[in-house]
């Protein structure tokens, strides 16, 4: 009888030992295909079935916040942000990173280097006869971070912004005979922008 059971327990042994294993090397190989898919899809695009089945078993398993608020899809280039909240106050910043909830809802963003627009500043000068740039209604938020909750969110603007560097390495992996070039564009609105008065909230989220 003990020699059954020696050789059940050795065989499950074996069973879980494989098991694990390859668990793991499932889980390193889709860890890895997720780091590096910004700079794998170009070169996957060439055939197309194993693209659409890689990004099936990639994208089914990743957040949705986490491609859009990340360089998931383009290494090299920061996430922007204009966030209008509910309480209709518009802010700005880079994103830096985000948290979700057990369910994988998001609960909020964090913005660095942020800043407030202050439209009450501006209706005050526009009542007053005072005309300034609107790069001076940008206010820098004490701290340079901020956070803010899924549920203040009502609109929210995401602008990728890249370097040429990695700019050129994106077009040269879609096309080897691409050349880049890049206008520099000011940080700040044009003058003319609909920011000069942002009106009160309207519509639904985003």
């Amino acid at each position: 009888m003990w020699a059954a059971i020696s050789r059940g327990t050795k065989r499950q042994a074996r069973f879980l030992s494989w098991y694990l294993m390859l668990v793991g090397l499932e889980a390193l190989t889709l860890g890895i295909l997720a780091s590096k898919w910004g700079k794998l899809q170009p070169k996957v695009a060439a055939w197309p079935r194993a693209e659409r089945w890689a990004t099936r078993l990639l994208l089914r398993n990743i957040s949705e916040w986490h491609v859009l608020l990340t360089n998931f899809l383009f290494p090299g280039t920061t996430i922007n942000a204009d966030v209008l909240t509910a309480e209709d106050r518009l802010f700005r910043g880079e994103v830096l990173t985000y948290t979700l909830d057990r369910d994988g809802k998001l609960m909020g963003i964090y913005l660095n280097n942020a800043e407030r627009y202050d439209r009450a500043g501006l209706l005050s000068d526009r009542k007053s006869g005072v005309t300034k740039p609107t790069a001076d209604y940008w206010k820098i938020i004490p701290g340079r971070r901020l956070f803010i909750f899924a549920d203040k969110l009502f609109t929210l603007n995401l602008r990728p912004q890249t370097t040429l560097a990695a700019a050129e390495e994106l077009a040269l992996q879609l096309d080897p005979n691409a050349t880049v070039s890049l206008e520099p564009v000011s940080r700040s609105p044009p003058e003319t922008s609909s920011l000069d008065d942002p009106g009160p909230a309207t519509g639904s989220k985003e």
